[in-house]
Parts: structure tokens; C-alpha cells; sequence
């Protein structure tokens, strides 16, 4: 994935942190040919607490089904608590939380991202 803007607006990391972020564990890639669709996993914070997270890029719309499908299989590797945030105004990264299992714990984390962007907060328990 190239840095710049994904389909829910998010500053795309650059090649290098992805290539750190899929080093972790329990990280993944889904690809459309030689193009990334999705990157994604979770990072331990803790035993027994995890951070999932996920870059999309604009394709990925198409392939809703299979991501999370692969997704729910990651994040069921994990025990304990897992949070996720997604951007206050990016209705289907709610839609995608909850359908993975997630409900709101913080409904508005101010000024979360570092553009100033406000994210609710969601948790999932394993």
C-alpha cells in the first residue's frame, strides 16, 4: 500500500510501517493480485489486552465479505480485550466494527488522530 488517503479518509501509513506492522504476530495481508486490499491484525499491549487495527485501501469495498471473514479469524486468535477505534464520521467503519463483534465502549475520543479527527472507541472480549 502506498502512503496517502484510504476509502474512510485515514492518512495511509508509508511502506516501511507497514512492513513493521506485518512483522507483529498476529498481522495479515489480503491481496487482489499483486495489489494489497487490506493490512491488518492485532498488537499486544498486555497480556490479556490487544489494539486491532486495519488499513483499507479504495478497492476494498468490493471484498467486504472475504476481509472480514479473514478478519474475524485474526482477532478470534487473541483472548482477552481487544479495542478498535474508527473515526467518528466513517459510518461504515461502524457498520464493519459492530458486524465483527465490537460495541461502543467510548462513544467520542476527542481529537484522537493526529489530524484532530474524532474516533469512538469500540471493544470486543474473547
Amino acid at each position: 500500500m502506498q502512503a496517502g488517503v484510504s476509502e474512510g479518509g485515514f492518512l495511509q501509513p508509508d511502506q516501511e510501517v507497514l512492513r513493521l506492522l506485518e512483522k507483529m504476530p498476529n498481522s495479515w495481508t489480503m491481496t487482489l493480485g499483486a495489489d494489497p486490499l487490506v493490512c491488518g491484525g492485532t498488537i499486544e499491549m498486555w497480556p490479556g489486552r490487544h489494539q486491532a487495527w486495519a488499513y483499507l485501501n479504495k478497492s476494498t469495498g468490493r471484498h467486504m465479505g472475504a476481509v472480514t471473514k479473514r478478519a474475524l479469524d485474526v482477532l478470534g486468535r487473541v483472548d482477552g480485550r481487544i479495542e478498535f477505534t474508527v473515526r467518528k464520521d466513517f459510518e461504515p467503519g461502524h457498520r464493519w466494527a459492530k458486524l465483527m463483534g465490537f460495541r461502543i465502549e467510548s462513544p467520542l475520543m476527542k481529537g484522537y488522530d493526529p489530524d484532530g479527527s474524532d474516533h469512538v472507541g469500540y471493544v470486543r472480549f474473547n
